[in-house]
């Protein structure tokens, strides 16, 4: 389990106060960015700091149907980032709408300045809530971060929940098209016999998109529709394909593998 120097505690259980205990929004708004500059002024004094997560180049607008994973990268604090760089120009307006159901203090959205400048704009979801918007006029044309970020729960010293979320972001005077492109490769998955699998996928895409699910590769009648997905009941180990297309291209029938367990059968041996 991964726990942070005594310092760093401190400057933890500061980020969760601020989301907790302050209600003014400008209020809340600067404990988060002091205690986020702590966090990091302590890390890379201490030389803890990993190399920086690297970003996936994208072009807007585009919706990133995201999933924090357990291989998900981690940054110096331990947190989950998925990254992504832009290169607007100064003056467009960047509007990031994103969502997610999987957290409980859920995702950080920050926008930054390359890859170790400052933070120009920070957003996230709380306890309850599951969708903001954030905002922000472009001052300076050059590269910026776009990063979802998990927080970790200080108190019970539990990782970050992982899980999906959807970021739609949009760019103002920018009109281009992103063919669905994915984002991380399928994993294994594993199920008892009987029982059900949720199948879920990391891309990106320009709105609208398909998203259709097929018992095999060459079907052309689907069993269903969008992600998750739930399969049916399983009763050997089996894949199902994804196709995702928009009006930009289409992806070719992607593989996804279950492996089916039978415990009872692993009972009976025992």
């Amino acid at each position: 389990m991964f726990k942070f120097p005594a310092p760093l505690c401190i400057a933890a259980m500061l980020l969760s106060a601020a989301t907790a205990f302050a209600h003014d929004p400008e209020e809340t708004a600067g404990l988060v960015r002091r205690a986020a500059n702590l966090q990091r002024s302590l890390v890379t004094s201490a030389k803890l700091a990993p190399p920086p997560c690297s970003g996936i180049a994208i072009t807007l607008p585009v919706t990133i149907y995201g999933e924090m994973t357990p291989s998900t990268c981690q940054n110096e604090l331990g947190l989950r980032d998925d990254v992504f760089t832009i290169s607007p120009r100064r003056g467009q307006t960047l509007t990031v709408d994103y969502s997610s159901t999987a957290f409980e203090v859920l995702l950080f959205m920050l926008i930054r300045q390359d890859v170790s400048g400052p933070d120009v704009s920070v957003s996230w979801l709380s306890s309850g809530v599951s969708r903001e918007t954030m905002t922000y006029t472009i001052e300076e044309t050059r590269t910026y971060r776009l990063q979802a970020e998990t927080l970790w729960d200080v108190p019970s010293g539990r990782q970050p929940t992982l899980g999906p979320y959807v970021m739609k972001i949009g760019l103002s005077d920018s009109t281009a098209c992103t063919a669905p492109t994915l984002l991380a490769n399928p994993a294994m998955s594993t199920a008892r016999l009987g029982e059900r699998a949720i199948l879920n996928t990391a891309f990106m895409a320009t709105d609208p998109v398909d998203i259709k699910w097929y018992a095999s590769a060459n079907d052309t009648t689907p069993i269903g529709e969008g992600v998750p997905f739930s399969t049916p009941a399983l009763t050997q180990s089996t894949t199902f394909w994804l196709r995702l297309s928009n009006a930009c291209g289409s992806s070719d029938a992607i593989p996804f593998s279950i492996f089916v367990s039978d415990a009872r059968r692993h009972a009976a041996r025992r």
